[in-house]
């Protein structure tokens, strides 16, 4: 996830806004007393912004509301860019498939009232293609021409600039050019996979730079046997009839637990638990690091 931080409301306090992988545009308020609590954002209508299948938490599933027309698609991160350049925040999301999509503030600067269904980021006629998947877009004028574009990192480790021909009330996007290459299988001299890219004059020379974060997992030899590998698997189908509410009371108080589970179906959780523990997999080793991608014009690259 890509959090984003902007004025939504221009009461003149940064809030933040964020994609989750329920589903959901999370804000966080920005306000003299501190933050307020993350709040899922809210179109004109009153109804939670998703693009397609969400997690209803009351119900512990999934749900793909009819009349939503993308799918299993998750908007993970989120950026405000003025699309139509009327004065107020609209947004621009990248989804888990590396989709964009984008919802139109109908509302006004002070106040937002975001369309009740977002829109496929197009390049002419048709929706954006990338590659790779979980789309992280940044709105910034990377050519400096005036108009803003959209550079996106995605997981495979490469970050493409879409340029805006448009204008500054009518967008119109090209083809994504790569501005980093994807990540190769070994180079430690360079950005790895899994990037968020921010745009900045980091070097205070004139010219936009990237600051890229990535993580990646790490190789890791499982080594246990082909049995403790089975065992493991069996221990999961023993541990997953345990219900959320017997695994709230078990993380909690032991004799409450034991009061309200009984102590036979205690110690089948903890007996069950130190078995997985034994032929558990090996913990997965993931490192993330942040890297600067300094601009050279093309000028400058033929001098070198």
């Amino acid at each position: 996830m890509r959090p984003q931080f902007a004025d939504l409301d221009a009461d003149g306090h940064v809030d933040f806004l964020t994609g989750s992988y329920d589903g959901r545009i999370y804000l966080v308020r920005g306000g003299a007393d501190g933050w307020t609590k993350p709040a899922a954002l809210l179109d004109a209508q009153g109804n939670e912004l998703r693009l397609g299948m969400y997690w209803d938490f009351a119900e512990k599933h999934w749900v793909t509301p009819s009349g939503l027309s993308f799918g299993e698609r998750h908007a993970i991160s989120v950026t405000t860019i003025d699309w139509d350049g009327d004065g107020d925040l609209d947004l621009v999301v990248g989804t888990d498939d590396a989709k964009l999509f984008r919802w139109t503030n109908l509302g006004a600067r002070a106040k937002a009232a975001f369309a009740p269904t977002a829109e496929p980021v197009l390049v002419g006629k048709e929706p954006v293609v990338l590659t790779g998947g979980h789309s992280m877009p940044t709105a910034a004028d990377w050519d400096q021409d005036g108009l803003v574009d959209l550079v996106v990192g995605t997981d495979d480790g490469a970050v493409r600039w879409l340029r805006n021909v448009g204008t500054k009330s009518a967008p119109v996007l090209e083809a994504p050019r790569e501005l980093v290459a994807k990540a190769p299988e070994t180079d430690a001299a360079r950005s790895g996979k899994n990037v968020i890219v921010e745009v900045a004059d980091l070097d205070g020379d004139g010219d936009l730079d990237l600051l890229v974060g990535d993580h990646e997992d790490e190789d890791v030899v499982d080594p246990r046997t082909a049995e403790e590998k089975e065992k493991s698997l069996e221990l999961v189908k023993q541990f997953n009839p345990f219900t959320p509410d017997e695994k709230k009371a078990l993380a909690g108080d032991e004799a409450a637990a034991r009061k309200a589970l009984g102590d036979a179906r205690v110690e089948e959780y903890h007996a069950l638990l130190k078995e997985m523990k034994r032929v558990a997999p090996p913990k997965v080793k993931l490192h993330a690091r942040v890297w600067f991608h300094r601009r050279v014009r093309e000028a400058e690259s033929a001098m070198r």
